[in-house]
């Protein structure tokens, strides 16, 4: 299966599953988990896909790493800003940055609808480093990390630990 086309199925159909539950609810408070949550979900799907295949074609061979690192630093990412922004929402009123966004009375949630639509594009196009990255890939992504792929990692480390450092200080 195409990783871009599952990548969009599973991003665009959560961001659709959030603007009927934000239409419905009124309430911005599912805004940031269904962010947060489609980055996760859309990498776990495009690897598993990968992997699925890889095992498929050749059982014998190992497992791409790369893929399978990318996804784990998505998911840690997007779990730890997750439940920052969870917490954060829920111990506080409504997101007023957001308001204006819901319908007034006897409106259609149009203005809503673009909202979610430019937060699935906006989730797509960030991803897609590591969506094409869960493509399949040629014999060189499969062999063991080097210099570069453990630079990645510690710029990723940081990065990560910056931000939540930034997110404690708010």
């Amino acid at each position: 299966a195409d990783p871009l086309k599952i990548s969009a199925a599973v991003i665009f159909g959560m961001n659709a599953a959030g603007f009927v539950g934000t239409a419905l609810t009124h309430t911005h408070k599912l805004t940031d988990i269904t962010g947060t949550g489609a980055f996760v979900a859309s990498s776990w799907a495009t690897c598993a896909a990968l992997l699925l295949h890889q095992r498929a074609v050749a059982p014998n061979k190992p497992l791409p790493l790369r893929p399978i690192i990318l996804t784990a630093a998505v998911t840690l990412w997007g779990v730890r800003l997750g439940a920052f922004l969870l917490h954060r929402i829920m111990t506080s009123p409504e997101d007023n940055r957001l308001s204006k966004f819901f319908p007034k009375s006897g409106e259609l949630p149009i203005r809503l609808a673009g909202f979610w639509s430019i937060q699935a594009t906006w989730a797509f196009v960030t991803l897609l480093p590591v969506t094409l990255a869960c493509r399949r890939p040629p014999p060189a992504a499969i062999a063991r990390l080097g210099a570069l792929e453990a630079a990645a990692l510690a710029a990723f480390a940081l990065g990560l630990a910056c931000e939540a450092v930034a997110d404690a200080q708010k």
